[in-house]
């Protein structure tokens, strides 16, 4: 099992506690963490750095240090008990858009892993509307739009240190129309928009393991727009001109109190449940998938976040559960043990049913039957979903701008 960590492209790491995988390799796995370059050093894209390439080419520098791990684990996993023939790829947030949007369709990435897990994969470098992903130079272009020089020279670029690189090419909050650093379509790494690719021939016939929190955007909730009129502007930079009356309607803030509760709602909404709904809908139509809703709100989780907010659910997966009363209940614990315990079971098998581990529907149409992880565990379906067949749309008309 080779774990991808999340950060949006932009932060992270694998050597905190949280990714320490003991007691998930005490279930009969190996498990493999690892480190890309992130943001500016990972996902610059730009016509200097393009021209020196041999494929012509740039910014997809995190996602080859991805697929150059898969290779590692391919040429060396043996000596240490694992199977080459049997990699399960699994990730949260960047790390679930890197596994579901990118390597399942990356012609540099086939044949190096056999299952897929995505929890929590945002629109970037999936199902979603991200016209920058079309443009390698979209950041650029959008910078200079508004009079800012977001283009450096590369030779001074390489003459600054790190830090300096950080802070001449700045990253925008999450939550703001600003200059961000993701994969883009450049032909070689990423051949198009997963969105396109996903459910057509050209993507990995692997099984795939997906899901999504129910209060994703909570995890944001200190940059969630305080203000209506704030709230509104957001809306209005975010969406099409012809969407944004329309959204307004569906996600009303009525006054400045509701503006924050409204604005998470429609985030979690727009940038996680319906990119991840829609990958698993298109990658049902060639593999096997099978699809969970996160909902359980520990004491943790609702003194820190208000919900099930984005990443609430990694500390189930990795088995990492106390139930010390106040972080943890007894049935945080119980759904540990089942989470943990279905994820290592679709590692070995393709399959997440197995004795002792609640059953677990195929997601397909027309039922899209899928495992809600809550106070309780059970089965529930997704395929009536206005809000998401909504968003659907203004993806497609986003995607064809």
């Amino acid at each position: 099992m080779v774990w991808f960590h999340g950060g949006g492209f932009t932060i992270g790491d694998v050597s905190v506690p949280r990714y320490d995988g003991e007691s998930l390799a005490s279930r009969g796995v190996v498990v493999v963490t690892f480190n890309y370059r992130l943001g500016p050093l990972g996902f610059l894209a730009h016509p200097a750095l393009s021209r020196e390439s041999a494929e012509h080419v740039s910014g997809n520098y995190g996602l080859l240090d991805q697929i150059a791990a898969l290779h590692w684990v391919r040429d060396n996993i043996a000596a240490f008990g694992g199977d080459p023939s049997n990699v399960t790829v699994f990730g949260q947030s960047a790390g679930a858009s890197s596994v579901a949007g990118v390597l399942m369709v990356s012609p540099l990435a086939r044949g190096l892993f056999h299952r897929v897990i995505a929890q929590s994969a945002g629109t970037t470098g999936t199902v979603g509307p991200k016209p920058r992903l079309r443009d390698p130079y979209y950041g650029l272009r959008a910078a200079e739009a508004e009079g800012e020089s977001m283009a450096p020279d590369i030779v001074k670029l390489r003459a600054m240190s790190a830090d300096q690189v950080l802070a001449t090419l700045p990253i925008s909050p999450t939550f703001s129309t600003g200059w961000h650093f993701s994969p883009v379509v450049d032909g070689y790494v990423l051949p198009d928009d997963p969105g396109v690719l996903l459910g057509a021939s050209s993507q990995a016939k692997v099984p795939l393991l997906i899901g999504h929190n129910a209060d994703e955007a909570n995890f944001y909730r200190n940059e969630a727009h305080q203000t209506v009129a704030a709230y509104r502007d957001f809306v209005g930079k975010l969406f099409p001109p012809q969407f944004v009356d329309t959204i307004l309607t569906r996600y009303p803030a009525a006054d400045d109190a509701k503006a924050a509760a409204t604005d998470l709602q429609m985030f979690t909404d727009f940038r996680f449940a319906t990119p991840t709904v829609l990958t698993a809908r298109a990658a049902s139509t060639t593999t096997t998938v099978y699809m969970y809703r996160f909902s359980r709100v520990s004491p943790l989780s609702k003194s820190t976040f208000g919900g099930a907010a984005h990443g609430t659910e990694i500390p189930y997966v990795w088995d990492h559960v106390t139930t010390d009363g106040s972080q943890y209940e007894e049935v945080d614990r119980t759904l540990s043990r089942a989470m943990a315990g279905a994820w290592v079971q679709f590692a070995k098998t393709g399959n997440p049913n197995g004795a002792s581990l609640p059953q677990w529907p195929r997601y397909a149409a027309p039922e899209y039957r899928l495992l809600e992880y809550g106070n309780a565990i059970t089965v529930g379906s997704n395929a009536d979903s206005p809000n998401i067949d909504f968003f659907r749309h203004v993806f497609e008309t986003m995607r064809r701008k």
